[in-house]
Parts: structure tokens; C-alpha cells; sequence
């Protein structure tokens, strides 16, 4: 049972630190490829974007959650003996799977991730691209406050 909320702890902090640096990141590289470039500077798109980003972070900080309870199920099952490779496998897994239901969406209903992400061509490229590297930034993040937060006897 230790294990379970050494796993929500790891989760939660790996979820809200690179959620929000991601997201953030997510922000600048969409306001670079915006087609309005005129409105993003106004006041109103600003306080939306601080906004976003606060809720967004609150999101990632739950879904760390869940991926800290998961991982913290299959910590044994991983093969490797470092924590930090095993969280780092464990979330390019996790973005496996949700890359390949985005790819499955985009097939079936051709132009969806692109209408919704509003950045054109380059939105099913830019989305996996992300995904990837927040995977590798939550994993190394996951595994080192797994290990932080050990108990000792």
C-alpha cells in the first residue's frame, strides 16, 4: 500500500511540472503557427492563455495522478532496475497508446486533430511530436520522484 501512494505522489508532481512546462511550450509553438497573429497579443487572448495554462496544469497534475497509481501497479513488471528507465518506458508506452487512438481518430474522420488544434497542416505532426517529448519529460520526471520519495526502514 506504501507503494500505491509513493506512485500518487510521484505522479502528482510529475504531472504538474511538466504539464506545465508543456503546455506552456504547446502555447508558444501555437501562437508561433496561429493564423490570427493580429489577436494574440490583446488582453483578452492573454488572460485566456493564463487561464488555459492553470487549468490545463490542474489536469495534468490528475492525469499524473492516475499514471503514479498505474505505474506504481506495474513497477515490478517493467524489466530494468533503475526507476528513472522504467517510468521513462512506462510513459512512451502510455503515449503509445493515445498516439495511436489519435491516429485511428485522424483516419476516421480525416481533419479532426487539424480543425480542433487550429494550426493547420502541421497539427498531427506537432501533436505526436509533443506527446513524445512530454512522455520523456513526465517518465524521467515520474521515476525521479519515485525514487525521492522512498521509504526508508
Amino acid at each position: 500500500m506504501a507503494e500505491l501512494g509513493r506512485g500518487v505522489k510521484a505522479g502528482a508532481f510529475a504531472g504538474a511540472i511538466s504539464g506545465f512546462v508543456i503546455i506552456t511550450i504547446t502555447s508558444i509553438i501555437a501562437s508561433i503557427f496561429s493564423k490570427n497573429k493580429a489577436e494574440l497579443f490583446t488582453f483578452s487572448v492573454i488572460a485566456l492563455l493564463f487561464v488555459a495554462i492553470l487549468v490545463l496544469t490542474l489536469q495534468s497534475t490528475v492525469k499524473g495522478l492516475v499514471i503514479g497509481v498505474i505505474f506504481s501497479l506495474l513497477y515490478i513488471l517493467i524489466p530494468t532496475q533503475k526507476s528513472i528507465y522504467k517510468a521513462i518506458i512506462f510513459s512512451l508506452l502510455v503515449a503509445a497508446i493515445i498516439i495511436g487512438t489519435l491516429l485511428i481518430i485522424e483516419r476516421v474522420s480525416p481533419g479532426t486533430l487539424s480543425k480542433y488544434a487550429g494550426i493547420g497542416n502541421y497539427s498531427v505532426n506537432l501533436i505526436i511530436l509533443i506527446l513524445l517529448v512530454e512522455a520523456l519529460f513526465r517518465g524521467y520526471l515520474l521515476g525521479y520522484f519515485w525514487d525521492k520519495f522512498a521509504t526508508t526502514i
